[in-house]
């Protein structure tokens, strides 16, 4: 084989290399505009789920609030509830003691 045929044969395997360079210099554009493109969805659910942890903590918050207001609430009635009690106890017996007995 001659120095001219080893020449064009060299010739377009660099051209075919230069090609394949290229493409893939194109594929591994695209590749990095797909991460970046990720990369801020990412920081944009990260920002989302912050915000959700601080609602969901203001809601925890929010419902130990409303359970203490429930136990207090819920004190308070039957401290009320007792209180009647007894002065219905003492009605019926000042009631008793009034009626005559036979």
């Amino acid at each position: 084989m001659g120095l001219e045929a080893r020449v064009e044969i060299l010739e377009v395997k660099h051209s075919t290399l230069d090609e394949t360079v290229h493409d893939l210099v194109h594929v591994v554009a695209d590749i990095k505009g797909i991460v970046l493109e990720n990369r801020d969805l990412l920081i944009k659910h990260d920002r989302r789920f912050e915000q959700q942890d601080k609602r969901f903590d203001q809601q925890d918050k929010e419902i130990v609030a409303l359970k203490s207001s429930i136990v207090a609430l819920t004190e308070a009635t039957y401290v009320g509830f007792k209180r009647t009690d007894e002065k219905i106890d003492r009605l019926e017996l000042l009631i008793r003691q009034a009626l005559p007995t036979h």
